[in-house]
């Protein structure tokens, strides 16, 4: 199911990272418009993602959101190299790796209900979170999935990449809501069409 947010934001592709790299979207013509717009604009796509402290993030410091850009297009080159099977070059590695350290995290031990349970919980900023988690995200794709489920949409115009989770491996669309719905009703136009004539 897909999840649609404010500011044109969609929860498509199925990690993080990935749907990370889908705040650059399209317009009708396939063009790319920029969705991570001001800094107001990325709390509306963490909280479409389900990022739990969306309303938390801020981007306060001047240049912080183009900074946020430049690291979205460093994943993109990631997860590319990874899909033509070219090495992950070391420095992108030694960035993913300098991201992950932003956000220190432990575990809390707590007595629950007289059972012992653990937390997660993290001490850093939001921002540094949100860095950490999406470089988390991209290190765990890049270390455990199949690069041939990572895809574009089949649609024409769409720019939105997905990880493919389905058992067959054959998702083509970015959502069925969207381009998967646009190109089914297309075809049966075209067959009831080519039928009537």
């Amino acid at each position: 199911m897909t999840e649609f947010g404010n500011g044109g934001f969609v929860r498509v592709g199925g990690r993080l990272a990935v749907d990370f790299l889908n705040t650059v979207g399209s317009r009708g013509d396939g063009e790319p418009m920029e969705l991570l717009e001001s800094p107001d604009d990325l709390p509306d796509w963490a909280e479409t993602v389900g990022i739990p402290y969306a309303g938390e993030i801020g981007l306060r410091a001047p240049g912080a959101i183009a900074e946020l850009r430049e690291f979205r297009e460093l994943l993109r080159e990631a997860l590319w190299q990874w899909r033509v099977a070219d090495p992950i070059s070391p420095r992108l590695i030694a960035r993913l790796n300098r991201e992950l350290a932003r956000d220190p995290r432990h575990v809390l031990l707590q007595l629950s209900e007289g059972r012992l349970a653990t937390q997660l919980v993290s001490t850093g900023d939001p921002l540094d979170r949100l860095y950490a988690d999406l470089a988390a995200s991209l290190a765990m794709t890049l270390s455990r999935d199949d690069p041939a489920r990572y895809r574009s949409c089949a649609g024409e115009t769409c720019r939105l990449m997905f990880y493919d989770d389905s058992k067959p491996g054959t998702r083509r669309w970015c959502s069925m809501e969207l381009c998967g719905g646009r190109a089914k009703a297309r075809a049966f136009r075209l067959r009831h069409g080519a039928a009537r004539a």
